[in-house]
C-alpha cells in the first residue's frame, strides 16, 4: 500500500498524472468535427500528422502532432491557451486566425496559379457556366476543367452516387459587372484531404484573401466555409429544373432550355447532396450536354460516361 502511494506521489511531483496531449476545442457534432478538420488540413508540414482528435469529451487537438507539424503554431497555441487544456470561443477564433494568415495555398499572381494559360484562354479545357446568384448581384462566368468534370462522372457509381473531384482541382469563378469586364476572380482548389481551399485574386491578377464583389465583401476561406460545409440550400441552384429558376428576382443560371434535364437534376440532385462540398451543378448541366451531343461527336471518354449513365439510370438516350 505505502509503495502505491509513493509511486503516485513521485508521479504528480514529475507531472506525469497531469500532462495532457489534447486541448479541447469548442466545436461540436458532426459539423463540428468538419470544420475541425478543414481548418487542420490548412496546417501543412513536412510529414503528415493527424491533428483532430475525438473522444468521449469531445473534439481536441492533439498537441504533440502540432509540434511536429508546425512548432510556430505550435508556440501561438500555447500562448493563446495560457496553460488551460480547453479553448473558448475566443481563444479558438484567434488560433484560427493565425491559421490562416500563415496558411499560403495560392501564389500571389494568377498567372502562377494558372502558368498554361488563364481559363478564359484555354475554353476547349474548361466548362463555362454562367451564374446569376447569391453570393454576389455580379454575373460570374464559371470555368471548371472538363477532364475533372470526367473523372468525377466516370467514378459516379463506384463511389456510390457521389460527385467528386480529383485532388488539384481548380474552378475559377470569373465576376463581371454589366460591362462585361471582370472585376476580380474567386478561386477553389481541390485538396488531398477532401476539402477545398479558397482564394480571391482582384483585376490585376494578385491574391487578395478577400472578395470585393457587391453587395457584400467576403473573407476568404472563413466565410466560404460556412456556405460550402453547411446544408443550406441557395438560389438558383436550388430550384433548377426549368426557366428562370430561383425564389429570388435576378437569380438564375443563363443556360438554353436544352441543358435544363428535370430527370438528371433528380438523379444527381447535386447542389443537395454537394458530396464534395461544391454547390454549383456543373457535373449535372455537363452530363446533360454530353448525352445531348450526337454520338458521332462525342469523345471516348464522353462515351463512357453516356454508356455508364444510360446503364445505371435507365436515362433515355436523346440521340
Amino acid at each position: 500500500m505505502k509503495r502505491l502511494q509513493l509511486h503516485a506521489l513521485l508521479l504528480l511531483l514529475t507531472g506525469c498524472s497531469t500532462t495532457s496531449d489534447r486541448v479541447h476545442i469548442p466545436l461540436e457534432g458532426s459539423q463540428g468535427k468538419t470544420i475541425a478538420h478543414f481548418y487542420s488540413g490548412m496546417i501543412r508540414g513536412d510529414k503528415y500528422e493527424e491533428l483532430i482528435v475525438e473522444d468521449s469529451t469531445g473534439l481536441g487537438l492533439r498537441l504533440s502532432a502540432l509540434r511536429t507539424v508546425s512548432p510556430r503554431l505550435s508556440s501561438t497555441l500555447d500562448k493563446i491557451r495560457e496553460g488551460g487544456d480547453r479553448l473558448n470561443r475566443d481563444q479558438w477564433n484567434r488560433f484560427l486566425k493565425v491559421v490562416v494568415e500563415q496558411s499560403t495555398p495560392f501564389p500571389e499572381t494568377l498567372a502562377e496559379l494558372f502558368p498554361s494559360g488563364l481559363p478564359h484562354t484555354m475554353e476547349d479545357s474548361y466548362f463555362r457556366l454562367k451564374v446569376y446568384g447569391a453570393m454576389t448581384t455580379l454575373q460570374r462566368e464559371i470555368y471548371v476543367p472538363k477532364q475533372a468534370l470526367e473523372d468525377g462522372l466516370l467514378k459516379y457509381w463506384d463511389r456510390g452516387g457521389m460527385l467528386q473531384y480529383p485532388a488539384g482541382t481548380v474552378i475559377a469563378a470569373y465576376h463581371k459587372n454589366s460591362s462585361g469586364a471582370t472585376l476580380e476572380l474567386t478561386v477553389k482548389k481541390r485538396r488531398s484531404d477532401g476539402f477545398w481551399d479558397f482564394g480571391v485574386y482582384d483585376s490585376s491578377g494578385r491574391n487578395v484573401r478577400h472578395s470585393s464583389s457587391p453587395p457584400t465583401s467576403y473573407s476568404a476561406p472563413v466565410q466560404c466555409v460556412g456556405c460550402h460545409l453547411g446544408t443550406m440550400l441557395y438560389e438558383p441552384e436550388e430550384s433548377f429544373i426549368i426557366g428562370r429558376e430561383g425564389k429570388t428576382e435576378g437569380e438564375y443560371l443563363v443556360l438554353e432550355d436544352r441543358l435544363r434535364n428535370p430527370k438528371l437534376v433528380e438523379l444527381l440532385d447535386e447542389h443537395t447532396r454537394r458530396s464534395d462540398h461544391v454547390l454549383g451543378v456543373y457535373g449535372t448541366v455537363y452530363l446533360t450536354e454530353i448525352l445531348n451531343l450526337p454520338l458521332s461527336e462525342r469523345t471516348e471518354t464522353q462515351r463512357k460516361i453516356a454508356s455508364l449513365f444510360l446503364a445505371f439510370s435507365r436515362i433515355p438516350q436523346t440521340h
